[in-house]
């Protein structure tokens, strides 16, 4: 009995192969791998050929539910660009940015179910339009339950990850949103420091210090922020105040610059949750 293993082929232009399960795209003899999110966002642009798919959509089905920066979508949309002209497609209009909206593909594709066994045939679904006569969405199609196992792991660590963070921002709001009370819990102290000329109140457990590291996050703030600090088994959760607003944050200590980073855009825009 014959084990077959079904994963789904687009072929661009008649010329580029993109296979999702393999993270490739090949011209002639070559190959130009692609990440997971780049994966993601070439596919549901495909599946959405010919017409505009926004930011969100890409965000939240290339990152499976994390909250991102616009810019990280703006650089994987960039990087495979740039793959797509090392395959002869110069125009960067291939992906165009749609201002305010988000982003077009302007390739024809057929689909085709690839069967890896000894015949190795190539089945053929479908053939997409550079420019799609109708706005319906297309029926998505499952993924090979071998490349979701990939996953598992991942998925549990973003879940982790959430955990914390809900409990960090719990936390935030029953200590210091509440107008009935100005409890703090016993373990942890509330204190007024200087960065910088600009003053912050911060709530941290009374038995830890904070760093410079720390307090070069926090002077990303404006000043009269109140700010939630606590760090527990290498993870890192902060929590501003701004302006009756809670944005908070959720990292590991060895990501410091990244987390830098992403504060400070989140803080300007106005992010409410980010998981690092």
């Amino acid at each position: 009995m014959n084990c077959d293993l079904e994963s789904l082929i687009y072929i661009l232009e008649d010329s580029v192969k993109f296979s999702v399960i393999d993270s490739t795209l090949t011209y002639g003899n070559k190959n130009h791998h692609l990440s997971y999110t780049e994966t993601r966002i070439l596919e549901l642009l495909i599946k959405n050929s010919g017409s505009v798919v926004s930011k969100i959509q890409l965000i939240e089905y290339s990152w499976t539910g994390r909250v991102v920066a616009e810019t990280s979508l703006a650089k994987s949309i960039s990087n495979i660009r740039k793959v797509f002209r090392e395959c002869e497609f110069h125009d960067d209009n291939v992906i165009q940015t749609i201002p305010r909206l988000g982003y077009r593909l302007n390739l024809r594709s057929n689909v085709y179910e690839e069967k890896m066994d000894e015949t190795s045939n190539l089945i053929f679904l479908e053939e997409t339009k550079a420019i799609s006569d109708s706005m319906a969405p297309r029926a998505m199609i499952k993924y090979a339950d071998s490349y979701l196992g990939i996953n598992f792991k991942k998925i549990i660590s973003y879940l982790v990850c959430f955990i914390l963070l809900s409990a960090s921002v719990t936390f935030l709001y029953e200590t210091i949103h509440s107008s009935h009370s100005n409890f703090i819990d016993p373990d942890y102290e509330k204190i007024s420091i200087n960065i910088e000329n600009k003053e912050y109140i911060v709530i941290k457990n009374k038995n830890s210090n904070i760093p410079s590291r720390i307090t070069n996050l926090i002077s990303l703030a404006p000043s009269g922020t109140l700010v939630f600090y606590k760090m527990k088994s290498n993870v890192i959760s902060l929590s501003y105040r701004i302006d009756n607003h809670a944005i908070s944050f959720t990292f590991h200590a060895d990501g410091l610059d990244k987390a830098k980073c992403v504060i400070k855009g989140a803080i300007e825009k106005e992010k409410h949750v980010c998981v690092l």
